[in-house]
C-alpha cells in the first residue's frame, strides 16, 4: 500500500494596461469596443492532493494494482476577457482511478502489462474558439476520460529490448456549452 498527500498553493496577478481594438470578426480597428484595462487582479487558491495505491502479488510473475489520485490545475485569468464576470477561470480538478496487472515471465525476458483508467474532470479549462475559429475566451466544462493501455517488453538477448505499447482513450465533454457561439458540446471529444 502506498499513501500520500501533497499540498499545492498558488497565486496569480494580472495587470492589463494596453487597449486592444477588435471587432467580433477578429479584425483589429480603432472603432471597435476596446478591451478594458485591469489594474491588479489577484487570485489564489490551494488544494490537497491525496493518492492511495494498493498492489497485490498474486505470484512472483503477476502483480495486480489499483490507485486513486486527485489531479489539479490552478485557476487562472482569462486575459482576453471583455467583462469582469469572464475574467476568472476556475481551478480544474479530477479524480483519477486506475487498475491493472504487471507481469514478468521467462526470467524477466518478457513482460506484459495491462491497465484501465477512468478520470472524472470537474471544471476542465477549455480554450473557447469564436465563429472565426480564433481563441476568444477560456471557460470551464465537465468532462470524463476512460481508457486502457497494453505494454509489452521482450529481451531476446542481453542489451537488446523490444518494446511495444497500445493505448485507447475515449475523452468527452459531459457538460459544456460554448459561451460565445451557444453550441452544446456534450458528448464531443475533448480538444
Amino acid at each position: 500500500m502506498t499513501a500520500g498527500l501533497r499540498y499545492e498553493s498558488w497565486q496569480e496577478e494580472l495587470n492589463r494596461d494596453a487597449q486592444l481594438f477588435e471587432d467580433l470578426d477578429g479584425n483589429v480597428t480603432p472603432s471597435a469596443t476596446p478591451i478594458s484595462a485591469i489594474d491588479g487582479s489577484d487570485i489564489n487558491g490551494d488544494a490537497f492532493l491525496p493518492k492511495l495505491a494498493l498492489s497485490y502479488e498474486i505470484n512472483p510473475n503477476l502483480i495486480a494494482y489499483s490507485s486513486i489520485t486527485r489531479g489539479y490545475r490552478p485557476g487562472t485569468h482569462n486575459y482576453l476577457a471583455f467583462a469582469d464576470e469572464e475574467l476568472i477561470v476556475d481551478a480544474e480538478d479530477s479524480w483519477n482511478y486506475e487498475i491493472g496487472v504487471k507481469t514478468s515471465w521467462l526470467d524477466d525476458r518478457l513482460g506484459i502489462n495491462l491497465s484501465a483508467f477512468y478520470n472524472d474532470i470537474n471544471d476542465a479549462q477549455v480554450l473557447v474558439l469564436d465563429d472565426s475559429l480564433t481563441f476568444g475566451d477560456i471557460s470551464n466544462a465537465q468532462a470524463r476520460a476512460i481508457g486502457a493501455e497494453l505494454e509489452m517488453r521482450a529481451t531476446p538477448f542481453d542489451g537488446f529490448d523490444i518494446i511495444a505499447g497500445l493505448g485507447y482513450t475515449d475523452a468527452e465533454y459531459t457538460d459544456y456549452t460554448n459561451e460565445i457561439t451557444g453550441e452544446n458540446f456534450d458528448g464531443n471529444a475533448l480538444l
